[in-house]
């Protein structure tokens, strides 16, 4: 029973500290689908896909990027991100998100669920 209990703590614990890789590098001229193609095509982990969610990108770096975000029907829009600035995606069912730079990049990117 004890051994029961030990395994459950040390799982229990190394879930609680477990995290989705939140930080992306961008090289010069790199495009990257972060969220949106499904799993193995997919930067980064949206815990909500397959359902309305919110991205938070936040430019950490020194240089300006854009995120392009594609929805269902296959039309785009795309927002500049300046260094230090944080912008909300609101990402429908379907939707892809990519982040294209013309110059060495590095973003924050989180995902909330969407709340109508």
């Amino acid at each position: 029973m004890k051994q029961i209990v030990c395994t459950f703590l040390m799982i229990t614990t190394s879930l609680c500290f477990s995290q989705t890789k939140t930080e992306f590098t961008f090289e010069p001229d790199q495009s990257m689908c972060i969220t949106g193609k499904g799993a193995g095509q997919d930067g980064a982990i949206n815990p909500y896909y397959g359902s309305d969610s919110i991205a938070i990108v936040k430019n950490i770096g020194e240089t300006a990027f854009s995120v392009r975000v594609k929805d269902e029907k296959g039309k785009s829009t795309s927002t500049q991100i300046n260094a230090g600035d944080t912008q909300k995606f609101t990402l429908l069912k379907g939707a892809i998100l990519f982040v294209d730079s013309t110059k060495k990049a590095l973003a924050d990117i989180t995902f909330e669920k969407y709340a109508e």
